[in-house]
């Protein structure tokens, strides 16, 4: 439940509304209630309006706090009776520890139920102020409410930015913006020459192919020479040999195989000849390729080592990527000069109804800049009232045990002094 939460019944909501809060001291306060324990007295300003059933639930509530304040108030012990000679220095050291640690704590006690006492009369102090004057401050508190909520959202929004990358791109963000047309355009150059070097090696593996096959033809035409000249001198030495054997005429059969060699020999001369100039050929190509390549491949090696360079600068992938973190960082930025914006607004504001609220004799006006929604609503000003009762209604308790135990404690060590006079100066 928070500061302004509103969970009271009307009829509580109306008892609490119209109670009268009458400012005085701790003192006056103790000695009102002196007759009676605390626990014992509830407060006259609440009694009256009580059902029935609220006072009884009432006395039950008083009866436990009596139990409890009985046992702390018992459990104090102090000493009585004899003391040993050797323990003495030590227990009135122990007692006056108790005094001055109890002394502290009901001072502190009696400040802040002043305090307590101070804020219910700031809130009696505004239900006072007539309707025509209330207007200032209650637009103050409905500014303050709404940039408060302004500010709850800006917190919760789910940042995709870790508080690392946006101080990197923050303490970057001249360079990135610098960077980011040059990166796209270094990267859209080696897409260039990748596709440069694909088109290279492929012209180079066609040229390689050319003269591979240059080779293999050259080296087949060579074998076909060797065969072809072995086939025609048998072709010759056969026809010569039947030409003794028989009386025909084998002139024609000589002929045709002289002619047969010839053609052979043309044919083989030529098309080596086309293959070495096919093989020259290619090889001039594929040099030229291949010192392209090389050149090519320096390009993109110098184009890789400044995107690489880049990337590990800005702590990236790629452009893209680089550039999806920059436009978040652009409104996550954007969001914090709102949150900034709205933390001066929320700042004014406040500041101004403390000023509204002092007009009209508000003591503690700081305060109410950081529950402004009761201001607006009734029922959290209910709460917020109930809750000062119950404090301090526990305040009052407190002091009153306190002051038992301090009397109590005192009561010990004056028993001491009395019993033993020699440690009077100590004692003092």
């Amino acid at each position: 439940m928070g500061l302004f939460s509103s969970r009271k019944k009307n009829k509580e909501d109306k008892r609490i509304k119209n109670t009268d809060f009458v400012q005085m001291s701790v003192e006056e306060a103790l000695e009102k209630y002196s007759g009676s324990s605390v626990a014992q007295t509830p407060f006259s300003i609440e009694e009256e309006n009580l059902s029935f059933l609220e006072k009884k639930k009432r006395k039950k509530e008083q009866a436990k706090n009596k139990r409890n304040n009985s046992v702390e108030i018992n459990g104090l012990n102090p000493y009585q009776g004899e003391i040993k000679e050797e323990n003495l220095g030590d227990v009135i050291k122990e007692h006056k520890s108790q005094i001055l640690e109890l002394t502290a704590q009901l001072e502190e006690t009696k400040q802040e139920y002043e305090a307590v006492t101070s804020y219910l009369s700031d809130i009696q102090k505004i239900e006072q102020i007539p309707d025509g004057q209330k207007k200032p401050y209650l637009d103050a508190a409905n500014k303050i409410i709404n940039f408060e909520k302004e500010r709850k959202n800006y917190l919760n929004i789910d940042r995709k930015l870790s508080e690392a990358q946006f101080a990197e791109m923050n303490r970057l963000e001249e360079d990135i913006k610098r960077e980011l047309p040059k990166l796209k355009e270094q990267e859209h150059y080696q897409q260039l020459i990748k596709e440069d070097l694909r088109q290279l090696e492929g012209e180079k593996g066609v040229l390689s192919y050319d003269r591979e096959q240059a080779v293999s033809k050259a080296k087949f035409l060579k074998q076909l020479a060797i065969v072809g000249f072995v086939l025609i001198l048998l072709l010759f030495g056969g026809l010569f040999l039947l030409d003794n054997a028989v009386e025909a005429d084998l002139s024609l059969p000589i002929l045709l195989t002289g002619f047969f060699g010839v053609f052979l020999v043309a044919y083989i001369i030529y098309d080596t000849r086309r293959c070495s100039y096919k093989q020259k050929m290619a090889e001039l190509k594929l040099n030229r390729a291949v010192s392209l390549i090389n050149k090519v491949k320096l390009k993109y090696v110098n184009c890789t080592a400044m995107l690489d360079y880049s990337y590990e600068k800005y702590h990236t992938t790629g452009y893209q990527e680089l550039m999806a973190r920059y436009q978040l960082f652009l409104k996550e930025r954007e969001e914090l000069e709102r949150l900034e914006q709205n933390t001066e607004l929320l700042g004014y504001y406040q500041e101004e109804l403390v000023k509204e609220l002092r007009k009209h004799g508000i003591d503690d006006a700081e305060v109410w800049g950081y529950q402004a929604e009761a201001l607006l609503d009734k029922k959290e000003m209910v709460e917020v009232r109930h809750r000062l009762n119950v404090r301090r209604q526990k305040l009052r308790e407190h002091i009153d045990l306190c002051a038992k135990q301090l009397d109590l404690v005192r009561n010990s060590l004056e028993g001491i002094r009395t019993r033993n006079p020699e440690y009077d100066s100590e004692i003092i």
